[in-house]
Order: C-alpha cells, then structure tokens, then sequence
C-alpha cells in the first residue's frame, strides 16, 4: 500500500508533467486569444481546430467550419496558387509560405488576408499538420486601392491641367539648413511654360535649372513654405532672355519639400498695364474734349447773330467731335485713317454723286490726338467752304492730299487742302473761332504749323503736324 501510495505521490508531482501541462495551457490560451486568427489545417485541407479570430474573420462557427475545408471557402482566383504552395510543401520543396488571399464569407461577401503557414512533420517527413496565421487586411487593401486611385486622379488632373505643376524636395546642407531643391515630378503643363521635357527636368535642381528663383526672391519664400508649412500665393516677374514673364504661383509644403502650380499670366497683365493706359487716355480725352466744347461754346456764342446761327455752328462742331471719337472707336480704339476722317468731316457737305471732293495720298494713320483735333481742323475747313467758299456753288472743288514728311523719323503728317471753282476770295477781316482752332489746335496739341493762304481762286491751306500720339512710335 505504502509503495502504490508513494507512486501515486510521485505521478501527482511529476515535474516534466506539471510543465507539459502548463505549456499546453498556455498555448490554449494564446491559440483561443490571438489578435490574428489561428488554425490547424490538415494536409488534404480540413480544419482541424480553429480559435475565436478565424470565426470573426470568415463568418463561420468553430464547428461548421470543422466540417468544412479550406478550399471550400477559398475565392476560386486564389485557390490554385494557394493549393500550389501547399503541394509544394507537401512535397518537402518547402516549409512555410505566405499568400494574400481572399476568403468567401458565410454571408456571402469577400474578405482579403495575409495567409502565413508553416507545417509540422512526422519523423518521417510527411506533413502532420499545418498551422495558418491568418489576418484580415480587407480594410488596408482598401486604403490602398483609395491611394492608387487618387494617386490616378491627381495624375489624371496633372497630366490635363493647363497649369504648370511640380514636386521639390529639399537639399540640406550639414547643418540642416535647406541649400536647394531637387524636382521630383513635372506635369505637361510645367513642360509646356518652361519649354523643357520632364524627363530633362526630373533629377535636376533648382539652382541648376532655375537660378532666376534665387534672384528673385522666389527660393527664399519657398524654403519658408517648406519651414513653416505656411502655403505661399504671389504674382511674380520671372526674368527671361526674350523678356520677362509673369507667373501667378501657389507653393504648399508636401513632407521635407513642396508643390507649387504656377501659369503664365503675361497676357493678363499687358491687358492690365493697356487698361490703365486706355484709362489714363479716357481721362485725358475727356478733359481735353470738355475744354474744347467749352470754348467751342464761349467763342461760337460770341460770333453767333442770333440763337439759331448759335445752334447751328456749335451742334456742327458737336457733331465733328463725335464722329471723331466713333471713329477711333471704330479702328482698334486709338487710331484712324485719315482718308476716313475726310469722309466723315468733309464729304456731306459735297452734293451728292459729285466729284466736288477728290482726296489723294498713302495710307496714313492717326494716333487718337491726332484724330481728334485734326478732325476738328476738318470739320471747320469743311464748314466755311460751305458757307463761303469752294463748296457753296455746284462748279467749286476741293482737293486735299497728304503725304509723310521726307525724315521717316519726325513722324509727320503733311496735309495740303486746296479749293478752286468757288467764289473769289478775299482775307478775314477779323480771326473768328474757327481760324484759332485751325491754327491753335495744331500748335498747342499737336506742335505742329498752319499755314493759310487767302487766294482770290480760293484757300488753300498747308499743315504738319505729329501723326502719332506722344510716346508712340
């Protein structure tokens, strides 16, 4: 008795048992309780044992899928590479594998893993068994196909945009210090403005394909985009050999570099700059034309008779103004062809379907002050020799010609009006308003001459003056 008892004692404290059983115990445990799925698989591809994960991750119970094999819940697209490793571990070319791989839920729906298996042999080398470590990744693939797929839509919007895009990343220097930058990538549009391929680009630095970014300013604000993250905006003069181009830039801090979008807003500031000089024209125009009409009113109303006479002289010359400024508006906003002037100013007062007026002489275009107050000059010629002179009577003519002056680099017009047929002639007994705007206006607007010859055959009349305005060539 006391020696069965003692063997019984010696089981009961058997160490290498307690320590077997405390293994297995915690295998059991870390089996059953593994973040990942765990299970036995046998060689032809039951499952032999399965924790809790395995369940949660394929949407089947312990036990339905004890009754089940791999392959049976296996996408049809993965199972034969799945079943080659497996056969190539059956055959002892191997020991383990690893496979993504997609299962096919109990509900129906797919789940993408990260299959790790490794096997256990018997003594003589066949599988035993094999053990799988299975983890969902459905929800990493997704992030991954959610970044191809803005990756294909930001490249889509690159590869189309008419925008100039690029990616830097900075250069340091020992220090730490940010020293330039290398591009990184170059869409079609930065290929287009820049007038270099990607290929030529990508590699290179900033200093060595765009110094004029230190000259500037432009790689200082840029380093400060990569420092403080803080997103830079700016319209900027890019110096060029052919001349300077204009460039609206947006810069935004992308890791230890930037992006910046950038296009060639040239075009938009020409039109601003001719904005503001069409303005600063208007406003000149406008002054000059204002003083014009209020001396036109104070001289016509000091030699008018009677209120009628009035009307008639100062709606005239109204009118001469206005046909001058439909004009310029007419012909690309600042300049005119004389030989439109003459039909505008001179010709109603011709008979109709006569030769009374004849004109003659190159094609020869005005800047606006020039149209504007030889027009005027037109106008008053164009009246007193309705009134007076060679086309108040049906047999009278008036010629006018012009031609540039011999020094192509005066930029002068010399304008000749001669008038014949009509009544004789005689010289003003006093200088009207008609005779100052004639001579005045070409001296003081234009600093050219006037001269007037009162022959009995009628007047003629010689006039120089700048064809174009100040500043113009």
């Amino acid at each position: 008795m006391a020696a069965a008892s003692g063997t019984g004692a010696a089981r009961r404290d058997d160490p290498p048992a307690d320590a077997l059983r405390e293994s297995e115990a915690r295998f059991r445990n870390a089996f059953e309780n593994a973040a990942v799925g765990m299970a036995l698989v046998a060689p032809d591809g039951r499952w032999l044992r399965v924790n809790r994960k395995v369940s949660e991750i394929v949407g089947y119970q312990p036990e339905e899928l004890l009754r089940l094999t791999f392959q049976d819940i296996t996408h049809p697209e993965d199972l034969d590479i799945d079943l080659d490793f497996l056969n190539a571990t059956i055959r002892g070319e191997r020991d383990t594998y690893n496979i993504e791989k997609r299962y096919l839920r109990k509900d129906g729906s797919i789940v993408w893993v990260n299959l790790t298996v490794a096997c256990f042999r018997t003594p003589d080398g066949a599988v035993d068994y094999f053990i799988s470590v299975i983890e969902d990744v459905s929800e990493k693939k997704r992030m991954i196909e959610a970044l191809a797929d803005s990756e294909s839509r930001f490249r889509a919007v690159q590869q189309t945009s008419p925008d100039g895009f690029m990616l830097l990343h900075a250069l340091r220097n020992p220090d730490g210090a940010i020293e330039d930058f290398r591009l990184d990538f170059v869409n079609p549009g930065a290929e287009r403005i820049v007038g270099r391929s990607a290929s030529g680009l990508v590699g290179s630095t900033m200093r060595a394909e765009m110094p004029n970014n230190f000259q500037i300013g432009a790689f200082d604000k840029y380093v400060e985009v990569v420092e403080t993250g803080q997103t830079w905006h700016a319209e900027i003069e890019y110096p060029r050999g052919a001349g300077p181009v204009w460039f609206r830039v947006t810069a935004a801090a992308v890791g230890d570099g930037f992006a910046v979008s950038f296009s060639d807003i040239s075009d938009r500031k020409k039109a601003e700059q001719h904005r503001e000089i069409l303005l600063g024209e208007l406003s000149h125009r406008v002054k000059n034309t204002l003083a014009t009409v209020q001396t036109m009113a104070s001289h016509t109303l000091r030699e008018a008779g009677d209120l009628d006479t009035f009307r008639d002289a100062f709606v005239g010359r109204l009118m001469a103004i206005s046909k001058c400024h439909d004009l310029l508006v007419d012909a690309t906003r600042r300049d005119a062809d004389i030989s439109q002037l003459v039909r505008d100013q001179v010709m109603p007062y011709a008979l109709s379907g006569s030769d009374q007026v004849t004109m003659s002489g190159p094609s020869l275009i005005f800047g606006a002050e020039a149209s504007h107050t030889f027009g005027l000059v037109l106008h008053e010629l164009a009246t007193n020799a309705a009134k007076y002179g060679a086309l108040s009577t049906e047999s009278g003519r008036v010629d006018i010609s012009w031609d540039r002056a011999t020094d192509r680099g005066l930029l002068e017009a010399i304008v000749t009006w001669t008038e014949t047929g009509g009544p004789p002639v005689a010289p003003p007994t006093r200088r009207g308003f008609g005779s100052l705007l004639i001579e005045q206006s070409l001296v003081y607007s234009l600093g050219g001459t006037a001269e007037i010859d009162y022959r009995p055959e009628g007047v003629q009349a010689r006039f120089r003056f700048q064809k174009r305005d100040r500043g113009q060539a």
